[in-house]
């Protein structure tokens, strides 16, 4: 097993596997040590997610990977003064919270397995704060004094002291039998598929524009933050006169433009790549995005964003760490590439037509049918690096006229003017639709198999859609969460070598469409007659319904 340095190491330049790991060694310290704090579970892991998120981004600002312990406790200290104030209205410090309230109140629901479980959790929770936090990390979550004497960054004579006194106060009210339990704080796998689906996949949101308004729904965790549980569709308060929107692919952002030619901003802005000059880590109203006027489109990836303006101009902002911001600036030996917090002009381009973006890269397509790609294909973990990564906009080598383009988690559609579609990018999950590339990935396009008369197309994070002229949506790639809408499920265990699984299938019960739009491992179509249907994975309620049900087969929803 590598070491942390090892580990940290990789996961500086990007490596999220390498990530994967540090949160699979550290959750239960992080859910433990987080509950000492806030003494409520549910919290607890809430502000846990959040420090391993906003860790993995700010790595770079770790002094050396032998200190990641305490620099990662103060992020999670942090998360849960931020967490409780949003839960709970403060009324006292943070640090005197258990004083203030009932300890049988809130016993932990994890180790609700019997009543001594729940009277030793609340015997703990009348201890003095920093007590509290050595006996919750080494009795109950099972860690040594040296392991916690590290994430504490304090000696082992000062963890060893604490504990004692910890010790000698539960046992004048708890007998002996009962008091040497451990391991009652464990998280579960779910907890470390959340973190890194934070930091990678995310793109659990659906926006619908009509009439000037946009509707939202999904992304339950983070509507959450805002105190309620309703996933359902709900129109975005303080917006009208909305000419399209976009929602970004992993920072649970989202963006909309104005028939005015403004772009405005709501979400996570843990980076300030919603460009608003918010300080604010989660704007739940949206803000205009500050420097760009005149805006005609608006595109966002993982954790940036680009807009074009009426001219033909091309706006990049937000994180810069694979180039998709398309500046061309780099800074130090270490070649990382310059941030913007604010929009600014990609000078190498003009007469641009359609921006789209994906998670880490960046296209855009000129007037004259020529397309541009900057940044890299890839969602930065060990399975998926980053590759072709470049920080200004190359041409596309492509042969004929490109029509439109859409840029998916990790790869890249154009649609042609004689109506085929060619891909390239990963190949992984078959979402370059080809039966001659299977798990490469290449940067040339090559043509998507058996789809002619093309009007419209759409990538998605693992997958692919498209529009024929005749109404029907095809769609090819992963299917391990119905994607492809055909009433098939196919895990992706079980995706071989197989041609078949390479070409598009047509969405079953669509008719007489005019729009697709392609999420995550989710996908919604518009008919003639105004219905909007949807389908695909649902586990942040993306599909509308209220419940994390997946559906294989298109569904109409009310809006």
């Amino acid at each position: 097993m590598a070491s942390i340095r090892e580990l940290i190491i990789k996961a500086r330049v990007g490596d999220a596997g390498a990530f994967e790991e540090i949160v699979e060694k550290y959750r239960d310290m992080a859910v433990g040590y987080a509950y000492a704090v806030l003494n409520d579970y549910h919290l607890a892991e809430d502000a846990a997610q959040e420090a391993f998120f906003l860790a993995y981004f700010k790595l770079d600002t770790l002094i050396s990977p032998e200190a990641f312990l305490p620099w990662f406790k103060k992020i999670v200290y942090s998360r849960c003064e931020r967490v409780y104030r949003k839960k709970r209205p403060v009324t006292v410090p943070l640090e005197n919270i258990t004083a203030a309230r009932d300890p049988g109140r809130q016993p932990v629901e994890a180790a609700e397995s019997g009543e001594l479980r729940r009277t030793i959790h609340n015997a703990v929770s009348t201890l003095p704060e920093r007590r509290r936090t050595a006996a919750v990390l080494c009795l109950i979550g099972g860690y040594t004094m040296a392991e916690a004497a590290r994430f504490l960054d304090l000696p082992i004579g000062t963890v060893k002291s604490r504990l004692f006194a910890a010790r000698k106060t539960l046992r004048a009210s708890l007998a002996d039998s009962a008091f040497e339990i451990s391991g009652a704080i464990k998280t579960n796998i779910k907890f470390t598929e959340k973190v890194m689906d934070m930091i990678i996949t995310g793109n659990k949101q659906t926006l619908y524009v009509k009439d000037g308004i946009v509707t939202s729904w999904g992304n339950a965790s983070r509507k959450r933050q805002n105190g309620s549980s309703d996933t359902g569709p709900s129109a975005v308060e303080g917006l009208t006169g909305v000419k399209s929107a976009a929602t970004t692919a992993g920072c649970y952002g989202s963006f909309a433009l104005l028939e005015d030619g403004s772009v405005w901003a709501w979400g996570w802005n843990v980076f300030k790549h919603l460009g608003t000059g918010s300080d604010e880590e989660y704007i739940f109203t949206p803000e205009q995005v500050r420097g760009i006027t005149g805006a005609a489109a608006v595109a966002a990836g993982v954790a940036h964003a680009l807009a074009l303006t009426e001219g033909g101009s091309v706006y990049a902002w937000g994180r810069n760490w694979y180039g998709q911001l398309g500046n061309g600036v780099s800074h130090g030996a270490d070649r990382k590439y310059e941030d913007s917090d604010y929009p600014a002009e990609i000078k190498s381009l003009n007469e641009i037509v359609q921006i789209s973006a994906g998670f880490f890269h960046s296209l855009a397509l000129c007037a004259d049918g020529t397309a541009w790609r900057w940044g890299g294909y890839g969602d930065s973990r060990f399975t998926f690096p980053i590759a072709y990564e470049t920080n200004k906009p190359a041409k596309i080598k492509i042969k004929g006229r490109v029509r439109a383009i859409s840029a998916g988690g990790m790869h890249s559609l154009f649609l042609m003017h004689d109506g085929t579609v060619w891909a390239c990018g990963y190949n992984t999950l078959r979402q370059l639709g080809t039966n001659k590339v299977y798990n490469e990935i290449i940067d040339a396009p090559v043509q998507v198999g058996g789809l002619t008369d093309i009007i419209k197309i759409s990538a998605g994070g693992g997958f692919s859609l498209a529009l024929k002229k005749d109404g029907s949506v095809w769609a090819w790639g992963c299917n391990a969460n119905g994607e492809h809408g055909s009433g098939v499920i196919n895990p992706k265990t079980e995706m071989e070598l197989n041609d078949l699984k390479s070409e598009p299938v047509r969405v079953s019960v669509l008719q007489n469409a005019v729009d697709v739009a392609a999420g995550g491992s989710h996908a919604m179509a518009v008919t003639e007659d105004g219905g909007v249907w949807i389908w695909g994975n649902n586990d942040e309620g993306q599909l509308g319904d209220n419940t994390k049900a997946n559906d294989s087969v298109p569904r109409r929803i009310a809006l």
